[in-house]
């Protein structure tokens, strides 16, 4: 059991532990889709938009011609399937950055890191950038660039916005935090903040999950609704790809 644990390692064991053992104890590949890799160039595009703007604030870098340069077609079946998913990269950042121009906001940072003590295990976490809005809250965002569909219970149980939360209101105790789940292809903001008495007991729960992954030897599988979208499927023995539920 590591002493230090990303926060998308504790998510991935309360979602399914199986899981969890497959990609992080035994390391096993993970399956390379034109998906995957979609999401990987338009975490790399805007990650790069934002530090540029805080090199200069006058600066406003064309964001589909910095996705065109990061994507990696190569996990592509074919150069239809590159050519259709850097379209949907595109288009998914132009709906984006439309979304964003409605709301004003001052950039103070760009991937940052936090990190907490949960249970037995020391959580970090990454932040997109760190925003000071119109309303005068400190706004932590996360990007998430993947295709699996934003949902109420997915937002209220996520790791990274606790521990994000936690440690800005640690480092920032007279600002009004807030935390966002940024969905960049469905064009989706969820708030995810927690009220201070919600945020002790969700970190409480953290916990007392990572003691159980501490301890675990059996590693079960988790909520079947999830494996549709699992990057180490192939490898599960309980629910193969194909095999049914």
């Amino acid at each position: 059991m590591p002493q230090t644990l990303a926060a998308s390692a504790l998510q991935t064991y309360l979602e399914c532990p199986q899981r969890y053992r497959l990609q992080y104890l035994e390391q096993l590949p993970r399956r390379r889709s034109g998906s995957r890799v979609l999401a990987q160039g338009l975490q790399a595009a805007l990650t790069e938009y934002y530090l540029r703007i805080m090199q200069s604030s006058d600066c406003r870098p064309d964001l589909s011609a910095l996705f065109d340069q990061v994507f990696d077609g190569r996990a592509c079946s074919d150069s239809w399937e590159e050519e259709r998913l850097r379209r949907r990269g595109r288009e998914a950042l132009v709906r984006y950055q439309q979304l964003r121009a409605s709301q004003p906001q001052h950039l103070l940072a760009v991937d940052l890191q936090r990190a907490l003590q949960l249970g037995p295990v020391r959580v970090s976490a990454r932040l997109d950038r760190l925003e000071q809005r119109a309303n005068a809250s400190l706004t932590a965002v996360l990007h998430r660039t993947g295709s699996r569909p934003a949902d109420a219970t997915a937002a209220e149980h996520n790791v990274a916005a606790a521990v994000i939360q936690a440690g800005l209101s640690t480092d920032f105790p007279d600002a009004r935090v807030k935390v966002e789940q940024h969905h960049i292809q469905q064009g989706i903001v969820w708030d995810v903040t927690k009220s201070p008495d919600e945020l002790d007991v969700w970190l409480a729960e953290l916990g007392q999950v990572a003691a159980r992954l501490a301890a675990d030897e059996e590693f079960p599988p988790g909520d079947s609704s999830l494996c549709c979208s699992c990057p180490v499927r192939r490898h599960c023995k309980v629910r193969p790809k194909g095999g049914g539920n």
